[in-house]
């Protein structure tokens, strides 16, 4: 897998040609560094000469150090990221060049101070400080390896008040509890500890590395993504995240002697980088998972864009490649071999279950601008994640869903006028109608909602469980049940609710039309609902009930037309998805 790791770095790097990377040379050199794109730029390219690759980009990666490090001490802008960024590389380049041209560099980056040069970090341990002032850390503790600082105080602000952040699961709760910043917090607290920090907070750190990489193992999809929800999220590096973890897991069990462990996290590892290969081997590589241009924003918040977030998928990748111990022999990871139901912390309200190559995710009580509450994810083996559905619809969301063709920092002015709403929130969601046609919809409750979970049954062939649904806010009734099962022939889900005989009940179904590039063709008749995309037959089954469409939405992956299919009473409603 190294290899393959470093192959995914020289993907990130070959987006860019030299002529541009060049032209972004000269840019930062003049106005100065803004954000952190141009050190990973450096950082990758520098590693990847290093190991006997863009042999042809020496000069210009000397030049790229000389700027990067002649900045830092100058600057705050992307310097959380950028010390641990420019950190690798030297250590990965060291015999590239001089003696004298490595202290040279190191002599720049001694002169940093973190309270002139790093923009978020607790100032007292009453404080709190968000996942970026690890990234800094994990920068200090490079710096203090080769004698610049001494992070025990910078540590014994900062370690105290990010161990406030761990849910009792492990889980990293970065403000709204996005699920790209879990695992990516945990990430640099795994590189602290394999660099050898061994402090007084090692033990509680290492405590709860262990039990968010296992959620994360639980929570890996049946496509072999990381879960949807929150910033950030459906970026292609959000992947090169996921086989960090599962490397640098990998490797603690295997030290451990706990092999069966070790093999299912390093098979999770290869499923999470071949997840990747569909769209980053596309030319040009892509690095938000969509079909539309490479260089659109669709799907993305306004700093997500091409120049920082392909380049990012290096950087990480680096991280998965360091972690990499060769050695270990794969097992059955959760995600292949399913059979259970798995459900987070209150702070992340996510419930997550997989059985017979189906996985599915709901989110009960989501964030309004990243997200819908309801099921909100749907996955199969072997089948394109956003085939049936791979995250949901916000009403408003906090990112971009037009075609926006821009690939540098925008202006957050600029990007304002081409912000879009879609028609309501949308998700997998059970709706009850009422006698007036007055509509409740389960996805749209962001609040003032509560959520219950029973699980009845977790076999490899059958999992069966239900989630029960209380707000106050509820009108002419107390609950919304589903009871959920996983088996051979899809995802089945019987709604039910306790309203009286004038109600009726109902599903809003988001169907695929096109993910930026390629066009399903749909068919909508009685009872069913048959959606051909990408050489697959994605079908929706009911009884008795009427089906019509009602409007487009636009998530991160493309644009859907809502399917409404209604009964008129209110006995259960069963709605069977399958995929073949």
């Amino acid at each position: 897998m190294k290899e393959k790791y470093l192959e995914l770095m020289k993907i990130a790097i070959d987006s860019y040609s030299y002529e541009y990377i060049e032209k972004l040379y000269k840019e930062n050199l003049e106005n100065g560094i803004k954000e952190h794109g141009i050190s990973r730029i450096t950082s990758v390219l520098g590693i990847l000469i290093s190991k006997g690759m863009k042999q042809e980009y020496y000069s210009l990666w000397i030049k790229l150090m000389d700027m990067c490090c002649n900045q830092l001490h100058m600057i705050k802008d992307g310097n959380d990221f950028a010390v641990r960024e420019i950190m690798s590389c030297i250590i990965e380049t060291k015999s590239l060049v001089s003696t004298k041209k490595t202290d040279e560099w190191l002599s720049l980056i001694n002169k940093i101070n973190y309270k002139e040069n790093y923009g978020v970090y607790a100032k007292s341990v009453d404080d709190m400080a968000h996942n970026i002032a690890v990234y800094n850390m994990a920068g200090e503790y490079l710096r203090q390896i080769y004698g610049m600082c001494d992070t025990d105080d910078y540590f014994d602000i900062q370690i105290p008040c990010q161990l406030k952040m761990f849910d009792e699961m492990g889980m990293y709760m970065d403000p709204g509890c996005p699920m790209l910043y879990d695992l990516a917090t945990r990430v640099q607290f795994s590189l602290l500890l394999f660099y050898g920090y061994n402090g007084k907070y090692r033990k509680l750190l290492d405590d709860n590395l262990r039990k968010g990489a296992m959620m994360s193992l639980m929570m890996q999809s049946a496509c072999y993504e990381i879960p949807y929800g929150g910033r950030s999220n459906q970026m292609v590096f959000n992947e090169a995240y996921q086989c960090t973890c599962f490397e640098y897991e990998a490797a603690r069990y295997k030290k451990e002697g706990d092999l069966e462990l070790a093999g299912q996290f390093k098979q999770a590892a290869r499923l999470s980088y071949e997840s990747m290969l569909g769209i980053i081997l596309k030319k040009p590589a892509k690095h938000v998972k969509n079909g539309f241009g490479w260089n659109s924003l669709f799907g993305c918040e306004w700093y997500a864009y091409y120049d920082k977030y392909m380049i990012t998928m290096g950087s990480f990748a680096y991280l998965a490649y360091i972690f990499c111990d060769e050695t270990v022999k794969e097992k059955t990871c959760p995600a292949q071999k399913g059979g259970y139901v798995v459900n987070t912390s209150d702070a992340f309200h996510r419930t997550f279950a997989n059985a017979c190559g189906y996985s599915i995710q709901i989110d009960t009580k989501a964030d309004k601008g990243y997200d819908a509450t309801g099921l909100g994810r749907i996955h199969k083996i072997g089948v394109p994640s956003e085939t049936v559905l791979s995250c949901p619809f916000p009403k408003t969301p906090k990112y971009l869903i037009q075609d926006v063709i821009m690939t540098k920092m925008p202006d957050r002015s600029e990007i304002s006028r081409f912000e879009k709403e879609n028609p309501g929130f949308l998700s997998i969601t059970p709706i009850v109608i009422g006698k007036e046609g007055d509509c409740i919809r389960l996805c749209d409750f962001y609040e003032n909602i509560e959520s219950e979970l029973d699980v009845f049954k977790q076999q490899e062939n059958t999992v069966e469980f239900e989630v029960t649904y209380k707000s106050e806010c509820f009108t002419g009734f107390t609950y919304i049940k589903e009871r959920y099962t996983l088996d051979e022939e899809g995802v089945h889900v019987c709604f039910s609710c306790d309203t009286d005989k004038t109600y009726a009940l109902g599903y809003e179904v988001p169907v695929i039309k096109t993910d930026g590039e390629s066009v399903s063709e749909t068919s909508f008749t009685d009872n069913r609902i048959i959606c051909r995309y990408k050489n697959h037959e994605y079908v929706t089954e009911t009884e008795g009930c009427d089906i019509k469409t009602d409007g487009e939405y636009a998530n991160r992956n493309g644009i859907y037309e809502k399917a409404v299919i209604s009964r008129k009473d209110n006995k259960p409603l069963n709605i069977c998805f399958k995929i073949n």
